[in-house]
């Protein structure tokens, strides 16, 4: 945390001698205005709480159409890619039947992946894609461990607060967002579009 501080303020530093320098006017905050530590933490762990509150409740929405035929548009990002990859944040057509992944094709041009081009085993396994609805759900179930990362008995752990906004008929992830305003080197996204099913 004192890195992070260390860090924060040196950004503080910067800035105001580039805008000083510009001729801006600077304007300065009272600490007291900053959100603190205790209230960070207070609303990731209530917003993790309402993920896992959420979760069952989808689960079995999605059960009752797991065995269609169903088809969307998945993209993910990252922020802390240690090597930054196009294929891999690239927007991906996915197709099942009955959960198994039938095809998984690039749905745009990516750097050397082109549109309607396979997408890889090994970029799939190497950046850990997401392309299946029961992997969405696997990865909410991960906000288990990481509320525990917010008790006062956890050591070790990076905080993260995943949030999920699930379909409102069908119970799939739409959209989540993980990541922390304690922590700047790592967030992570993932987007369902283009949602089809033949019931």
């Amino acid at each position: 945390m004192q890195f992070k501080l260390k860090f924060a303020f040196t950004l503080v530093l910067v800035m105001t001698a580039q805008a000083v320098a510009a001729g801006e006017k600077v304007i300065y905050l009272q600490m007291g205005e900053f959100p603190s530590v205790e209230r960070i933490q207070n609303k990731e762990r209530a917003q993790l709480e309402k993920t896992l509150k959420e979760l069952p409740e989808n689960v079995q929405k999605w059960a009752a159409y797991k065995n269609a035929r169903i088809s969307y548009v998945v993209e993910q990002h990252w922020v802390g890619l240690i090597e930054e990859n196009p294929c891999a944040s690239s927007p991906i057509r996915v197709e099942l039947i009955a959960g198994k992944l039938i095809s998984a094709k690039y749905a745009v041009n990516a750097g050397k992946c082109k549109k309607g081009q396979t997408v890889s085993k090994s970029i799939i396994k190497k950046y850990n894609l997401l392309l299946r609805p029961e992997e969405f759900f696997s990865r909410a179930g991960d906000a288990k461990s990481q509320l525990a990362c917010y008790s006062n008995k956890a050591e070790n752990c990076m905080p993260a607060s995943l949030s999920v906004t699930y379909d409102e008929k069908y119970g799939i992830p739409r959209i989540m967002n993980d990541g922390s305003d304690l922590t700047y080197d790592y967030a992570w996204s993932l987007e369902v579009a283009d949602f089809n099913i033949v019931e």
